[in-house]
């Protein structure tokens, strides 16, 4: 089920009821423990990343925990937004499917910099939202990896950094990935640093034609483009008459 729902992730495959995986933006090295029964269980896992979960808590029947990341570069951001103190450039989704307790998360990354206190900054949104202060638990230098015990929220997101803090809601600030890019029938969305369900998308051709408007109730969403013609669109996320623009490409 675990390697079902990478190869899911990875490809953009809808597993249907079997999906224990849903954020198809962060779809590099997902792994994830979990168990099916008392003798059919998988509670240390790491794959090709450098994110180690293991040993949780209360691993029960039917309970997963999976986690991927969206690529971004292993060093440090010392500015950005929404998340304003400094952290690694690289963003991690999780999803969880029952409740496995606490899990002890070991990181291992010696060429981060470890000159101040960080630890992992954890958001129970899927993205870090403007004026929302993560939650923040301290890694431990135990030599050849970093370590910290982790209760993780339903789902979310979580980074490398130092304690948390957030900037002020600013949608001109806000930054929008999309992914494939060129698409050809869907166009997966994450608006970084922006509350759900707060703002309105448009989609113009390349002479300003309005041709598609959705209203997602998060800010990590697809929409259909299947019946658009091949070629270079804006897409558009807009609130409080202040925008951003990101373009894509329709095969």
């Amino acid at each position: 089920m675990i390697v079902s729902n990478y190869f899911a992730s990875r490809y953009g495959i809808d597993l249907g009821p079997s999906t224990l995986y849903h954020h198809h933006t962060y779809p590099h090295d997902v792994a994830g423990i979990g168990r099916k029964h008392f003798y059919d269980y998988h509670d240390d896992a790491q794959g090709r990343g450098i994110v180690r979960v293991l040993n949780p808590s209360d691993l029960n029947d039917n309970e997963f925990l999976l986690w991927g990341h969206d690529n971004g570069a292993l060093a440090w951001e010392n500015s950005g937004y929404p998340l304003t103190s400094p952290h690694v450039d690289r963003l991690w989704a999780y999803e969880q499917t029952g409740e496995l307790g606490s899990v002890e998360v070991r990181i291992y990354a010696p060429e981060l910099d470890l000159s101040e206190e960080i630890g992992l900054v954890v958001s129970d949104q899927s993205v870090f939202v403007a004026g929302q202060l993560p939650l923040f638990f301290p890694l431990t230098n135990m030599g050849d990896y970093l370590v910290a015990t982790v209760d993780f929220p339903a789902s979310g997101v979580f980074t490398i950094g130092t304690a948390p803090s957030v900037g002020v809601e600013d949608i001109s600030q806000a930054e929008i990935v999309v992914y494939p890019n060129p698409a050809s029938s869907e166009l997966a969305v994450r608006v970084n640093g922006m509350a759900s369900n707060t703002f309105t998308v448009q989609i113009f051709n390349t002479i300003g034609k309005k041709v598609l408007e959705v209203s997602p109730q998060s800010a990590n969403f697809t929409i259909p483009v299947a019946s658009l013609a091949s070629g270079m669109y804006i897409i558009e996320v807009a609130k409080d008459g202040k925008s951003t623009r990101q373009s894509f490409v329709k095969h």
